[in-house]
């Protein structure tokens, strides 16, 4: 796949798919990942956040997020592939491929899974920032948060083919988390 947002529809078309402004995205986005923290999770966290600079504004935010997490990942359009020692890895992408135009976060971790994947509509080239609009979906289910960390290692394999691998085995070896979900549905929409 070289989309999270279509891999996971193609998975389950029934997912009800909303249009959400940015600054809805960021919300619902700090919520996921605040919850992932409440939960001490060592799993994986990843975000798509499309241009370098949108993570740059949020870099301080994944640094506390990575410093807890087993493995940490932003994808974005940066320039090479780094691997800072206090920070997610930061893994370049196509930006004119399809994950270009998406916004993802996935925390898939043994007691806490969550992600929501989000493409950004064309022509909104004069809207302001926070008002950029784009379809969303989101879940909580463990089978398909772990579908999505599977897209997410996929594309980080155009990158990092050896990196991909290693995650790829790390996945492999990781339980899903507890099937929990009302507990879950419940503690991210308070």
């Amino acid at each position: 796949d070289e989309s999270l947002f279509a891999g996971l529809r193609r998975r389950r078309p029934d997912l009800v798919p909303y249009v959400l402004a940015k600054r809805t995205l960021v919300s619902l986005s700090h919520a996921i990942e605040d919850e992932s923290c409440a939960h001490g999770d060592r799993g994986l966290i990843l975000g798509a956040f499309q241009r370098e600079h949108f993570f740059r504004s949020a870099e301080e935010r994944w640094r506390e997020l990575a410093r807890t997490a087993d493995t940490s990942l932003a994808l974005a359009d940066f320039e090479e592939l780094r691997e800072p020692s206090d920070g997610p890895i930061e893994v370049p992408i196509d930006r004119s491929g399809p994950v270009g135009r998406e916004w993802a976060l996935v925390c898939d971790g043994p007691e806490y899974s969550a992600c929501l994947a989000a493409w950004e509509r064309p022509g909104q080239e004069e809207v302001s920032d926070g008002d950029r609009l784009f379809e969303t979906i989101w879940t909580v289910e463990p089978e398909l948060v772990r579908d999505a960390s599977r897209i997410g290692v996929g594309l980080v394999a155009h990158a990092d083919p050896d990196l991909a691998r290693k995650l790829t085995e790390e996945l492999a070896r990781r339980p899903l988390s507890s099937d929990d979900r009302v507990n879950r549905v419940t503690a991210l929409t308070s």
